[in-house]
């Protein structure tokens, strides 16, 4: 009898420590369960689709992006774009249905491309809806003058005092980062937005019916660079202490894609306007 009930209690404690360790296996989460996730979702988002998706303005803009008498589409951006997808491993398709510059901005907040890389300033209203990548080309602000209208609004004044308080029309492209620069750098001038760089605003300074035309040194260099004689009747001033930021825009959520693309932009070779234009000698033969 002694036995049986050593026998029934032996029998007892087994049982209840089977079951403990079946709740302690049920309860404990599985390995695979427990690994975080092996890819971010904004990069994993692109490998999965195959390619990388990159926001650019339906016009060219050279010596950005451009295409040759042979089709071929190439420039500083373009570049930049095939090396970022390189890097991860896809092909790059471009988004060219932006008609400005904030129009891409915006194609990148609806999430209809990665990233933007279309020559874009990096401005303080952008940078509120997106990200963006650290500089890869400072430039300064610039103005495309009339010679004659200045020479009469001046008055013998030198250039720089005469900018600083500048309170005639200044024309601008429509949509683009100059149209708020234009409102903080020169407050008691009149703004009148042009559609497009060349050739409406260059072709309304020469004639007069604006006499300050305001973008980046880049355009304004450009202007004179590919046709020496318009010197004779414009002139072009770079404003110092001022700085152009070109940078590239994603997501506001694409936290990794930037870290990868500030990777990348951190290994190429510094640029400067006057290097980007003689690399890029043959725009100015196409006029």
């Amino acid at each position: 009898m002694l036995h049986r009930r050593f026998f029934l209690a032996f029998v007892a404690v087994l049982l209840a420590a089977s079951g403990f360790c079946a709740s302690a296996a049920i309860a404990q989460p599985s390995a695979s369960a427990a690994k975080p996730p092996i890819m971010a979702p904004d990069i994993k988002r692109i490998l999965d689709r195959g390619k990388l998706i990159v926001a650019m303005t339906s016009f060219d803009v050279p010596p950005f992006f451009m295409t040759d008498a042979n089709g071929r589409f190439y420039g500083l951006d373009v570049s930049l774009a095939e090396g970022i997808a390189k890097s991860l491993g896809v092909p790059v398709e471009y988004n060219r249905q932006g008609k400005s510059f904030n129009d891409v901005v915006d194609i990148v907040i609806r999430g209809d491309a990665d990233m933007a890389i279309s020559k874009l300033s990096l401005t303080m209203a952008r940078a509120m809806k997106v990200r963006f990548s650290q500089p890869y080309l400072v430039l300064r602000h610039g103005l495309l003058v009339n010679r004659l209208d200045m020479a009469k609004m001046a008055k013998g004044k030198e250039m720089v005092d005469f900018i600083k308080g500048y309170n005639g029309s200044i024309g601008v492209l429509a949509k683009s980062s100059f149209v708020d620069y234009a409102a903080e750098f020169f407050p008691k001038a009149k703004v009148v937005e042009y559609p497009n760089w060349e050739p409406a605003l260059v072709s309304a300074v020469s004639r007069g019916e604006v006499p300050v035309a305001y973008r980046d040194e880049l355009e304004v260099k450009k202007v004179i660079r590919g046709n020496p004689t318009a010197a004779l009747n414009l002139r072009t001033i770079l404003i110092d202490g001022t700085r152009d930021d070109i940078a590239i825009a994603v997501p506001w959520d694409s936290e990794q894609l930037l870290s990868v693309v500030n990777l990348y932009l951190s290994r190429q070779k510094p640029l400067t306007v006057n290097g980007l234009l003689d690399q890029y000698e043959e725009i100015f033969t196409k006029k």
